[in-house]
């Protein structure tokens, strides 16, 4: 689903980590490579994240990391944005 946030999208698959897609997503939008990355859990608890994302709800959770706005929504898709 497109929601109304523009930025770069990114579809997290089910099974796979929220926390590494949302790194992945960031490491592409920065050209860098996951591991130069700061720690995920620094801006926000992930496993506070995958529980409300994985819940079924209809909703989303947007924070900063690295610089940037991530949205993340429940039903898979991830939005990264400059904030600027």
């Amino acid at each position: 689903m497109v929601h109304g946030t523009t930025g770069q999208r990114f579809e997290y698959a089910d099974g796979e980590s929220m926390t590494m897609a949302i790194i992945d997503a960031v490491a592409t939008v920065r050209d860098a490579d996951p591991l130069e990355l700061s720690p995920l859990y620094g801006a926000i608890s992930a496993d506070a994240l995958d529980t409300l994302v994985t819940r079924g709800d209809d909703l989303e959770v947007t924070f900063s990391y690295e610089g940037l706005r991530i949205t993340v929504y429940s039903d898979g898709e991830i939005v990264v944005c400059d904030p600027t």
